[in-house]
Parts: C-alpha cells; structure tokens; sequence
C-alpha cells in the first residue's frame, strides 16, 4: 500500500470518528435517534469506531473501484469536494430538523444528492456506488436497530427512518470525493 493511500485511510478514520460521530449527534439530539445507554454527546461508545469504519469505506470505494474496473476519473477540484462536504453535513441537518415526514426528507436529499454528484463526480460509477452505499448503510443500521444497539423515534420501515437511504446516497459522492482526492492528490503532481 503507498503512502497516500495510508495517508488517506488514517484521515478518513479520523473525520469518521470525529465529524460523523458528531454527524450523529445530530440525530440524538434532534429526537431523531437514541442510544439505550448513552455515553458522551448522547451516543455509544462503539459509535465513533462505526463511524470511523463507515468513512474509511465510503472514502476508498471510489477510488477502489476505479482502479479495479480501469475507469480512472477527472480529480473532483477542492472547492468541489469542500462544498460537497458542506452539502452533506447541511443534508445531515435537514434529516433531524425537516419538518414533513420521511417523503418530504428523502426528497429534499435526494436533491442534494443530486447536487454534490453533479458537482463532484458525474460517473455512472458513482451513482452505482451511492445505490450500494445507500442499500448497504441502510442494511446495517436496521441490523443494529433489530440487536437494540440503538432505535430511531418514528422509524417507517425495518426499524429505520424512510429517508435514511436518500442520506447515505448524498454521502457516497461527498466522501467519495474527499477519498479520491486524499489518494490521488499527491500523484497528480
């Protein structure tokens, strides 16, 4: 493994760990979600490791499956990628605070996750990864709502919230991108 793609694995822990365990906080301190047992900021102790986990793997499949399928795409511009990231934190808001009901939210981020695909990625490769992302997030949160290691307020199907799908869609492309800059900025020089 080089050394940008450390670089970039330790990086993308570390905003897990930090910014979507606080991401989260979000979630529980909006009524949105709760902790059996909360620890710190209303969350789990396991949380920050799962968070961690899921920024890795959403920060490297993008440029994973470029290279494995040879599809190599344009590197997404840091102002691109930072408002991506804003983008997502602001969908990550609206899941918590919008009012209408889980039809309302979905669409409302699906629209954003329209937006930060557009603005960085445009592949066919990230819309397949977001609906991977999306099914696969979506399927270990209801995993985790169905062990009791957390439950949503007002879930509408599988113990999960209707909308949960349309944020791990605008996540994909925003953390996508950040994993494909924090990997291949050093070799674009």
């Amino acid at each position: 493994m080089s050394r940008r793609w450390v670089i970039a694995s330790l990086v993308l822990l570390l905003l897990g760990a930090t910014l979507g365990t606080a991401l989260d906080g979000i979630h529980t301190h909006t009524g949105t979600t709760a902790y059996p047992h909360p620890w710190w900021f209303r969350s789990a102790p396991w949380v920050p490791p799962l968070f961690a986990a899921a920024a890795l793997s959403i920060g490297l499949a993008r440029p994973l499956w470029e290279r494995w399928l040879g599809r190599a795409s344009a590197l997404p511009s840091l102002p691109s990628t930072l408002g991506a990231t804003g983008l997502f934190i602001c969908a990550y808001f609206l899941s918590g605070l919008l009012p209408g009901g889980a039809l309302v939210r979905g669409l409302v981020l699906i629209l954003i996750a329209a937006a930060i695909w557009w603005s960085c990625d445009r592949t066919r490769l990230g819309v397949g990864l977001a609906l991977g992302t999306a099914v696969i997030g979506t399927t270990v949160e209801s995993g985790l709502v169905h062990a009791g290691a957390f439950s949503y307020l007002h879930p509408d199907y599988a113990g999960v919230a209707g909308w949960l799908p349309c944020l791990y869609l605008c996540a994909q492309p925003a953390v996508g991108a950040m994993g494909k800059r924090l990997v291949e900025r050093g070799a674009a020089r």
